[in-house]
């Protein structure tokens, strides 16, 4: 395999790396294509628009992110109603949003990542695929605009609604089913990039704002801890194991947050990030166990009051730039710096390798783009955002 197929994600104009879902999709998009016809060309008549439906299915951080094209679709169609389609595992972070009026949400097979077998998760996806197509459809949107790039896209339903402009990249499969199709090249530094790409169809120019529509607007829930007057968050745990930093090095870092008198709260959710947690406060004698006990509003507000965040390629380091919140966020070279906290208030810390970006879903067994970051570095940054004076070192 040549060097530039092995760290290049597509396959054809496909964003996937895995053969039969490549053969999948293109078989797929050739019946599409041989039915339907010829897709239009690439112009957009904004000018009867009366409602537009925005859609991610993704998980909560690209959810999130997507969200910075909101407020330009507000002021384009400022008399229209914008709803916007998710999993239902991301609904709260667009919750209450002031440019959202409609939420609708789609649990496809390959993004649940809850404990039913997959052919219980593909029954749910059946069910929410055509109960939200019903709903849309009853609403009559006239534009909508699909926002993720990769499979499982929001194609098919948007075809099944019979929203008459549909807008997307065609690397996710079902390209075919888009009015609107647009080819995705590797190009852009950042992924909010290739939303302000789509929007642009829509004649969305004016990114002034460039801010992520998130209603940080939230006071503490009535039963929720009064929380220390000045906090470092530590979100230690990702989606993905081969992903995370060693616990040794967690430890390091939490013992020279107990050396110099800084509280810290852990934050993160499910089974393994709670023994990541543990293992860490054991080790260091240090540090209050969140995890598992915040919903999403309150990790907002939790984020939303501390001093700094450090953390992994997670929800949490978006979070904190959005709410531009100084931070420190470890990632791996797996996709470079394309999925990184989109904000300027932290710094991305990883090792420089020479396979990075690999775009290899699961990474090596190695890691060293992630393995390798020094806790020192990791230090270094953090005596700066905290104003804790220079680092004093003993003979």
């Amino acid at each position: 395999m040549s060097e530039l197929s092995r760290k290049f994600p597509m396959r054809g104009k496909y964003l996937a790396q895995n053969y039969f879902l490549f053969l999948f999709l293109l078989l797929t998009d050739s019946f599409i294509k041989i039915i339907r016809g010829r897709s239009r060309e690439h112009t957009v008549d904004c000018n009867r628009v009366e409602s537009v439906l925005v859609c991610n299915g993704a998980h909560l951080g690209d959810v999130l992110l997507s969200t910075i094209i909101l407020p330009g679709i507000r002021k384009k169609f400022p008399l229209a109603k914008i709803g916007f389609l998710s999993g239902s595992w991301s609904t709260d972070v667009i919750k209450n949003s002031p440019y959202i009026d409609e939420i609708y949400y789609v649990d496809h097979w390959k993004l649940y990542r809850g404990d039913e077998s997959r052919f219980k998760s593909f029954i749910i996806y059946l069910g929410s695929l055509f109960s939200s197509a019903c709903k849309i459809r009853k609403a009559g949107y006239s534009l909508a605009v699909d926002l993720y790039f990769f499979y499982p896209n929001s194609s098919l339903l948007l075809w099944l609604s019979k929203i008459p402009i549909r807008i997307g990249y065609t690397s996710g499969g079902f390209g075919t089913l888009y009015t609107h199709p647009l080819d995705w090249f590797d190009d852009k530094e950042h992924v909010v990039e290739y939303f302000k790409q789509l929007a642009s169809m829509l004649n969305i120019s004016d990114w002034s704002a460039d801010t992520i529509a998130l209603n940080c607007n939230l006071l503490p829930p009535n039963n929720f801890k009064l929380l220390p007057g000045s906090y470092v968050v530590v979100h230690p745990g990702a989606s993905l194991v081969s992903k995370e930093w060693p616990i040794p090095k967690w430890i390091e870092l939490m013992e020279f947050f107990r050396l110099r008198g800084v509280r810290v709260l852990i934050t993160g959710k499910g089974s393994n990030e709670s023994d990541i947690a543990q293992k860490i406060i054991a080790g260091a004698d240090w540090g209050i166990n969140l995890v598992n006990q915040l919903s999403i509003a309150e990790l907002i507000y939790v984020v939303k009051g501390a001093s700094l965040l450090v953390g992994l390629d997670s929800f949490a380091g978006h979070l904190a730039a959005v709410l531009k919140i100084p931070f420190i966020v470890l990632m791996t070279g797996i996709a470079g710096q394309q999925w990184a906290p989109y904000g300027s208030s932290g710094v991305i810390l990883t090792t420089p390798v020479p396979c990075s970006p690999c775009y290899q879903a699961n990474g090596c067994s190695e890691m060293i783009c992630i393995r390798g970051v020094m806790v020192q570095d990791v230090i270094a940054h953090a005596v700066t955002y905290l104003n804790l004076g220079p680092i004093v070192i003993k003979d």
